[in-house]
């Protein structure tokens, strides 16, 4: 873990035993930055800005004396080739030679503006060669330098020092005399460092201690300081450039307090807590460094209080440290730069001790007073996690200010008080949080601003997952609602599973070398097919079959299989099913491929072949009664069996049951035979899984088809009455068709009551089928029993209830039909009469085929003409 000014104090006691340098003939004289001025005027050292820029207050100083001869010297070598220049140039008119030299002249005598314009001039002219552009990047690098010494505000110290990096890197590249190349390369390795671009300031300063042992001091340092810097931190290497900066004989008190911090802090990334709290002891109050020694002890204090066994013994205590901390804040013309870390700590001691509201406050505090630098941006983080219980919009927006400030960096995330694990950790943290408390829209909105220094792919797998999340709650909500909520919750859940699927496609084009790319693909899939995207799902679902992996090709062969059916491609779709079925017959998903096949089988008639692959499914091999795939195959085969059944019946009239005698009757009567023990399975089979399922989707259509099946039983029995004479026979079947009618009759009156138990609004459109035909069934059923002033009782209710639909005229002409058979004409005429106007009064636009005999026309002439009867 890194303070956020990690070398600036050790560098600006370097530069307070700096020995003299000969260069030529100039000799470099000290500078001691703790009692003189800098050459270039600035103010000392010690109240410079706290960046890591105040470095070269030793090496810059001698940077631009050197220029002296830089500058001496290409002004004689420029001049000559300036002076051959000009007798071919036209009078005035000046050489790029001499415009560069002219900028040397220029920047050491502190024009810096001047110096910038003529080297950009220089680099404008495409003309110029190789070595005047290195020339002109030199001086551009130098100048910004400069720029970035001045500069008070670390967020724009640090970009100048990446500009003036490129420049340098730009001229380190050309070709530059090499009595230049040692100052290039220290200034070089100074803004590289300044910049925190750690991995390329470790390869320049290694170059630069192999060419400048003379700087061997302010190098080791700075390359302690990068490779703690580094992600991950090279802390053997750290160590080892700290060790052979402090074993340098003659350093002053200061320069071993800035190697004693630099040491605390490795101990700290090394977690050696108490190594670290010893190390910063060693620091008096007296010492320029005390502040930032008690800032870096919070550090460890905080570290230690993170530890499950909580802070060792040795480490100071959080109390004694917030006394300390705020003493340092009376102190007058305290500098931001340790302001800053000082207000941060005070408010993550107070979140560590519980005070949530006080520790709160602090972060804000901080985030307005500081914003720019690296602690305001560490305190809107920490703020945004401690409001995100109870204000996650808020804290939402929070997030979302920092991640837009990673937008518009330009340098690389490094914060030395929120590294990038911990800020990935958070963020992703929170997301997660958002999503598992049902703040959808926030963890979404949060996710979808992701950027560095997450990697790009997360924030699509994020907002893929986020859907996902948001879909099952969806889902779950929609079965605790009702009608007319329900279908719209359910729609709004289909419309998250296939946004779902769309990112995790995009998740895996974009990363198709993935080893996730696979599992990305069948994600994507299956979520494409759960929102009912099912020509999205096919295509899918074909990229992943063609990956030709046997992970989860059964998973995507009945994926496929079902989204084809769904699509209404039956025959491709049984094709994609029956290779699942044969490559893995005792695969757990094999099962909802025989499942989904022969209900495709039955749509398309072919009633024997689903039976059998149903039938497996059951008791062909070892699905267990409490798969789903086990009970939806009994419901299906249930609903199979009364099918045919209700086909066998239909084939006994056509092939002439209702006959007095004949072969047609005798083959007739056969038929109905079967068709009777097809309705006695259907029972038994619908029977079984309404009794194990009770809460089942299909429990009361499975019911109504129970009712049914009683129903048309008993038409066997009344066939056969009229052919039998012996009185103990036609009693037995008398019972049998009473029993099997009182049986329908109790199935259609629960069901009557049970859905009648919600308004009819909240009736799924089959419910509503269900209703309705239980109305009439049990009036019908009544009918036949003879019972007729019952199913006078019972096809009134069914006209109340739907006397504005066409229906409705079915059982006015059943009450007629009652009255008749009770010898009662006039009323059974009245009630035709009834019939009549209630045609007429019957929408326009009612579909009188969907649900009745007849067409309106028709019923008007039926009507008319049994009112002559």
């Amino acid at each position: 873990m890194r303070l956020s000014q990690p070398c600036a104090r050790m560098s600006r006691a370097v530069a307070a035993r700096t020995s003299s340098v000969r260069s030529g003939t100039i000799r470099v004289s000290k500078v001691n930055s703790a009692s003189e001025k800098p050459a270039s005027g600035h103010p000392a050292a010690a109240d410079a800005p706290a960046a890591p820029t105040g470095f070269l207050a030793r090496l810059f100083p001698t940077a631009r004396r050197k220029l002296i001869v830089f500058g001496g010297l290409a002004a004689a070598i420029i001049g000559t080739v300036a002076a051959v220049t000009l007798i071919f140039r036209p009078s005035g008119q000046a050489t790029p030679a001499q415009k560069l030299a002219q900028a040397f002249a220029d920047l050491e005598k502190g024009k810096r503006v001047t110096a910038r314009q003529l080297a950009a001039q220089v680099l404008a002219e495409s003309e110029n060669n190789y070595t005047e552009h290195g020339g002109a990047y030199f001086i551009l690098g130098a100048v910004t330098l400069q720029d970035a010494s001045e500069q008070a505000n670390a967020e724009k110290r640090q970009m100048l020092n990446g500009v003036a990096s490129r420049y340098l890197e730009e001229a380190y590249s050309r070709s530059v005399p090499e009595a230049e190349r040692h100052e290039l390369l220290l200034m070089l390795g100074r803004a590289l460092h300044d910049a925190k671009r750690f991995s390329r300031g470790v390869s320049i300063l290694r170059d630069a201690l192999q060419e400048c042992p003379e700087e061997a001091i302010s190098i080791h340092a700075l390359l302690a300081d990068c490779y703690l810097g580094l992600e991950p931190p090279n802390l053997a290497q750290a160590l080892e450039h700290n060790r052979q900066y402090l074993a340098t004989a003659g350093l002053s008190e200061q320069e071993q307090d800035a190697g004693r911090l630099l040491s605390a802090r490795i101990l700290l990334a090394q977690n050696d807590l108490a190594g670290a709290e010893v190390t910063i002891r060693s620091i008096s109050e007296q010492s320029p460094l005390y502040p930032e020694a008690v800032v870096l002890q919070g550090q460890v204090l905080l570290a230690a209080m993170a530890l499950p066994q909580g802070a060792p013994e040795g480490i100071t205590a959080a109390a004694a440290l917030q006394d300390e901390l705020r003493k340092l804040l009376a102190r007058e013309n305290l500098p931001p730069n340790t302001a800053a870390p000082v207000q941060l700590l005070i408010g993550r001691l107070l979140e560590e001790e519980g005070d949530i509201r006080a520790a709160s406050t602090q972060y804000e505090t901080i985030r307005r007073n500081f914003f720019g630098q690296p602690e305001a941006f560490a305190a809107t983080i920490f703020q945004a996690d401690l409001i995100r219980a109870d204000n996650p919009h808020d804290a939402v927006a929070l997030y979302k200010r920092v991640l837009s400030q990673l937008a518009s960096a330009d340098q690389p995330y490094n914060n030395a008080w929120l590294p990038t694990e911990e800020f990935r950790s958070r963020l992703s943290s929170a997301i997660d949080d958002l999503a598992a408390r049902g703040f959808f829209a926030e963890a979404l909105d949060l996710a979808e601003s992701l950027l560095a220094p997450l990697p790009p792919l997360v924030s699509v797998e994020r907002q893929a997952n986020i859907h996902r999340a948001w879909a099952r709650h969806l889902e779950d909500r929609a079965n605790k609602e009702i009608l007319p909520h329900s279908p719209v919750t359910r729609a709004e859940a289909r419309q998250h599973w296939r946004q779902s699927g769309a990112l995790w496609h995009k998740l895996a084009t974009l990363d198709t070398a993935s080893r996730q790319y696979v599992d990305h693909l069948a994600k994507a899939a299956e979520d494409f097919r759960r929102g009912q995207g099912y020509g999205q799902a096919a295509v899918v679902y074909r990229e992943l079959l063609d990956q030709e992996s046997q992970d989860g090709e059964p998973e995507a062969l009945v994926g496929l299989g079902e989204s084809l059916l769904a699509l209404g491609k039956t025959d491709e779709a049984l094709a994609e099913l029956a290779t699942c079925r044969d490559s893995y017959p005792r695969h757990p998903v094999a099962y909802r491929a025989r499942l989904l096949a022969g209900m495709a089988l039955i749509e398309k008639g072919q009633l024997a072949t689903a039976q059998e692959l149903l039938t497996d499914n059951l008791y062909g091999y070892s699905l267990a009664p409490q798969s789903v795939d086990w009970r939806d195959s009994l419901f299906a085969l249930g609903g199979l069996v009364y099918r045919q059944a209700i086909e066998l019946e239909s084939k006994s009239r056509v092939t002439g049951v209702d006959r007095l005698s004949g072969e047609g009757r005798r083959e007739g009567l056969a038929l109905l035979e079967q068709a009777h023990s097809a309705f006695d399975d259907a029972v038994r089979t619908l029977s079984e899984a309404a009794e194990r399922y009770p809460e089942a989707p299909q429990v009361t259509e499975a019911r109504y088809r129970i009712a049914e099946a009683h129903r048309h039983a008993a038409k066997l029995p009344r066939k056969r009455l009229l052919n039998v004479t012996i009185q103990t026979s036609a009693a037995a079947l008398h019972r049998q068709m009473q029993d099997e009618l009182q049986a329908a009759i109790d199935g259609y009156s629960g069901l009557i009551t049970k859905l009648s138990q919600r308004d009819g609004s909240q009736h799924l459109p089959l419910e509503a089928a269900i209703l309705r035909n239980c109305y009439f069934g049990r009036a019908d059923a009544l009918f036949d029993m003879g019972k007729y002033e019952d199913a006078i009782q019972a096809y009134s209710a069914a006209t109340n209830r739907y006397q504005h639909e066409p229906e409705s005229l079915e059982a006015y002409v059943q009450i007629a039909s009652c009255y008749r058979r009770l010898g009662r004409t006039s009323e059974a005429r009245r009630t035709l009469d009834q019939a009549r106007v209630v045609l007429q009064r019957i929408r326009p636009d009612a579909d009188f085929a969907k649900t009745t005999r007849l067409a309106r026309n028709d019923w008007g002439q039926l009507l008319e003409w049994l009112r002559t009867l």
